[in-house]
């Protein structure tokens, strides 16, 4: 097994270790957690960029973070779907900007674990949306809106 590969299996065993409790025990916090929780993933490439950054990434982490940023809000407030797409989303964005040497202020190991977290939240994310909507029906005090 190459190294890559067990850095994404290492980030699918840490988004089941957070999505089994949150499920469990506060599904009806869950979307606006997993939400919060994309835009933490954001700021943590801009702390990266304490590490030595420079040139362009002294704007692309800072910039990832406002999209990032207002994909989870808008996921938390009114469109569902958009919490699931964002983690999908930041996967790619682990990837394709940080695999390798590109980056070279980012932990060799951070996006292959990030890829495998990213893809297994956005993918449960996605089919938690039926029961988001299913709890906001029930319960108006929720932040889910039922016009999605």
């Amino acid at each position: 097994m190459t190294s890559f590969t067990l850095q994404i299996l290492f980030g699918i065993v840490l988004a089941a270790i957070c999505i089994i409790p949150g499920r469990k025990f506060f599904p009806q916090f869950e979307r606006p957690l997993w939400a919060a929780g994309l835009f933490v993933a954001a700021l943590i490439y801009v702390a990266f960029l304490l590490l030595g950054a420079s040139g362009h990434w002294l704007w692309i982490e800072p910039a990832g973070a406002v999209v990032y940023g207002g994909v989870a809000l808008l996921g938390a407030r009114r469109f569902p779907m958009l919490v699931g797409i964002g983690w999908l989303l930041h996967g790619f964005w682990d990837v394709g900007l940080h695999l390798g040497d590109r980056a070279h202020f980012v932990p060799y190991w951070y996006p292959g674990a990030c890829l495998g977290y990213d893809l297994t939240a956005g993918v449960y994310l996605i089919t938690r949306v039926p029961a988001w909507k299913d709890m906001s029906s029930t319960n108006p005090d929720t932040l889910e809106s039922s016009t999605t």
